[in-house]
């Protein structure tokens, strides 16, 4: 089991109203599976990615990534085990704007302080077709190209578990397709545990599984679904 999620519980305060997003969600995925999370805008799925990052605390409830409760975990050892074991992928891409592509995918080697991130990050860059783009800075780079070099950062500690947010949702559909497809194709030669969450039913449906998140629960997905 490389995720197990139990009784997740997420609340904000606004103003002097308390919000409940997430009601005592229960999610399991094991070793190489593919999850895809859908729901209607506002129902959580960001929160939920979040939580399951570690980047946010639950309002109670537990997440486990390869046995490790993220809860247990001080945020010094929660950022070092994050940096190894989950892997990233944002809709904005989130990289370094300062930094070359070749910079940006080795940064967890280096926060990690970790050797051989030169020798690696080129392989990656070299896999997702950007040799010719390793020392370009992002905004030299098109929006596949940066999301390409989000999904290299991602993968550059080998995690077991990845998370994607709505990783074509920035791009055409055209060069979507290409990404998401070297995004799964990454996935599987690796044996990576993937959890997307999206409103495109085209890339729930790459998954195998899907679920809905309604009312602060995890369902399972059947059909359409009305975003």
């Amino acid at each position: 089991m490389i995720l197990k999620v139990q009784d997740l519980k997420k609340s904000f305060i606004q103003g002097e109203r308390k919000i409940t997003v997430l009601k005592g969600l229960n999610l399991e995925v094991e070793k190489g599976e593919s999850v895809a999370i859908l729901g209607q805008s506002g129902s959580g799925k960001s929160t939920l990615l979040s939580l399951l990052a570690g980047l946010d605390r639950p309002t109670s409830g537990s997440v486990q990534v390869s046995g490790q409760d993220l809860g247990n975990l001080s945020e010094e050892d929660l950022t070092r085990f994050r940096g190894k074991n989950i892997g990233l992928v944002f809709q904005q891409f989130h990289l370094m704007k300062h930094l070359t592509a070749i910079e940006n995918v080795k940064l967890p080697f280096e926060i990690l302080d970790i050797e051989g991130g030169q020798k690696k990050a080129e392989d990656l860059l070299e896999r997702l077709g950007l040799g010719h783009r390793m020392d370009h800075l992002t905004h030299q780079l098109s929006g596949g190209e940066c999301q390409r070099v989000a999904i290299a950062r991602a993968m550059m500690t080998e995690p077991e578990l990845l998370l994607a947010d709505e990783p074509s949702g920035n791009l055409d559909r055209e060069t979507g397709e290409q990404v998401i497809d070297q995004l799964f194709d990454l996935a599987k030669q690796n044996q990576l545990s993937l959890v997307v969450v999206t409103h495109s039913e085209q890339l729930a449906l790459r998954c195998g599984r899907q679920l809905k998140l309604r009312d602060g629960v995890l369902q399972k997905h059947e059909g359409q679904i009305s975003l």
